[in-house]
């Protein structure tokens, strides 16, 4: 998925507020990353046990009834092109 930190999403909205941009437009990261590596980052921002952490793919997780991608980025392109501003990776 294409995870955007708050931080970020305040500074484009703040600098949006006075242009004149109209359109519908995806915010989020250029590149995407997977659930695991987000949550594996999340721990070790808050310097917790990485080792309490398993990987799965959905293909062997059976517990899952209904479908589920399993590429969920997004393109925010359109918006940077847009903007020009650039969005982290």
């Amino acid at each position: 998925f294409s995870p955007l930190s708050i931080n970020t999403l305040v500074e484009v909205i703040y600098s949006l507020i006075n242009t004149n941009i109209n359109g519908t437009f995806n915010l989020g990261s250029s590149c995407g990353m997977s659930k695991f590596d987000f949550a594996s980052l999340f721990v070790k921002g808050l310097k917790l046990n990485e080792s309490l952490l398993n990987s799965i793919s959905i293909k062997h997780n059976k517990k899952l009834i209904a479908d589920r991608p399993k590429n969920m980025t997004m393109s925010s392109k359109k918006f940077e092109q847009s903007t020009s501003i650039d969005l982290p990776r």
